[in-house]
């Protein structure tokens, strides 16, 4: 099953800088996966200490038309980017994939895995000068879990299993489970798409998803032309520091550009009217290659936690509720050759849903196992597959 695989971004400013796509061949599959760490840390990659100011224009693969109210927005790659300037969520990974507080200043869970008790960060302002407490940490869970009214099913789904959210103090949320809910602490970032936002915001009836109030290192001023761009400052009173003590973000600003065309997001990182760029296009890495080879542009692509799409069969339907229908498929196809004629030989074939340091992650696949011949483009095969299943189908 060929399938496309897009890189999970942890992007540093360079001269420009392009995240790609990786070429899979996988299963569908589903885990939950998040720990119970109670540390928090500022990541950091240099003991130089930065230079404040100056500005970056980010271009990004598609616009998030929907917009950011955070409850209800689908977001891809590029949205989940812009999110990330504008909110903070409760939690975040660390550097050895546990889930650990951020926004709360502990998660501790009962003996059962049952209650979640979130103590948030004190201290923590919004963007129009609210301050961030239970209340209104309680208020984003209710809209996220659909306890109260929520247009985003994908968040009611996923958080299906909880029974109620409560708030046992000013500082302090409870959350109880239908069951024993172990990586409960990794929902709560969901890939960065979980941002706390502000009570005016969350109550901005049709207005919200272009009034965002978040707690993030950048802050939006309506600065924001569908299709075109959008712009965030610098939060003067964001609530992290640096290693040196120096206020986050360095950043004075960040205009955000959609960029859907390959040949324009080339010439932009060529001339450097854009800063820094992602992409799941390997047309345009390989249009950048030289670039790269001479130094002038750097490429960031994170391995170890990668999303992965693949073919899904519906096999309650024909032709594929039979599985001869599905093993020609799995036949016909060969990841390796549409990678080197189609992706340029850019991407990474996977064997399953996760990557190397996402929990569900098995070194030793199915394919590798033997039990599922792997997909090698061997058409006769497939042909007898299909020849075996209109037999069936005839009979």
């Amino acid at each position: 099953m060929a399938t496309r695989l897009r890189a999970r971004h942890h992007l540093t400013v360079a001269s420009a800088v392009v995240a790609f796509a990786l070429v899979a061949t996988a299963c569908s599959s589903s885990s939950k996966s998040g720990g119970n760490n109670n540390s928090s840390t500022t990541p950091t990659t240099s003991n130089a200490k930065p230079k404040e100011g100056g500005s970056m224009t980010f271009a990004l693969e598609a616009e998030t038309t929907g917009g950011w109210c955070m409850p209800e927005a689908q977001l891809a790659i590029g949205g989940i980017q812009e999110a990330k300037a504008m909110y903070d969520t409760l939690t975040v990974p660390d550097a050895n994939g546990n889930y650990v507080p951020f926004l709360a200043q502990s998660i501790t869970a009962s003996a059962d895995y049952k209650t979640w008790t979130i103590k948030v960060r004190p201290g923590i302002t919004f963007s129009d000068g609210s301050a961030l407490n239970g209340k209104v940490v309680k208020d984003n869970l209710d809209a996220y879990t659909g306890l109260t009214d929520s247009k985003n099913l994908l968040f009611r789904f996923e958080f299906d299993d909880v029974k109620d959210v409560r708030l046992v103090d000013p500082m302090t949320v409870a959350v109880d489970t239908k069951i024993p809910w172990v990586a409960f602490p990794s929902h709560l970032y969901s890939y960065g798409r979980l941002g706390i936002e502000g009570e005016a915001q969350l109550h901005a009836g049709p207005n919200c998803y272009k009034d965002m109030i978040g707690t993030g290192p950048f802050e939006f001023h309506g600065d924001w032309q569908v299709n075109d761009h959008l712009t965030v400052v610098k939060n003067p009173h964001y609530w992290r520091k640096d290693k040196f003590g120096q206020p986050l973000p360095y950043l004075d600003k960040i205009t955000f550009i959609p960029v859907t065309d390959t040949s324009r997001l080339i010439s932009g990182l060529q001339t450097k009217l854009y800063d820094l760029a992602d992409t799941d296009s390997a047309d345009a890495l390989y249009g950048l290659a030289s670039a790269k080879q001479n130094g002038s542009l750097n490429w960031v692509q994170d391995t170890k936690y990668p999303e992965i799409t693949y073919a899904i069969f519906n096999t309650t339907k024909a032709p594929f509720d039979n599985i001869l229908a599905r093993e020609a498929y799995a036949y016909a196809v060969n990841a390796q050759e549409y990678n080197q004629i189609r992706q340029h030989g850019l991407q990474q074939r996977a064997y399953g849903p996760f990557g190397t340091s996402v929990m569900g992650y098995v070194p030793l696949s199915a394919y590798d196992a033997g039990a599922i011949p792997p997909p090698t483009g061997d058409t006769a095969k497939a042909a007898a597959f299909c020849f075996c299943l209109l037999v069936a189908d005839t009979q």
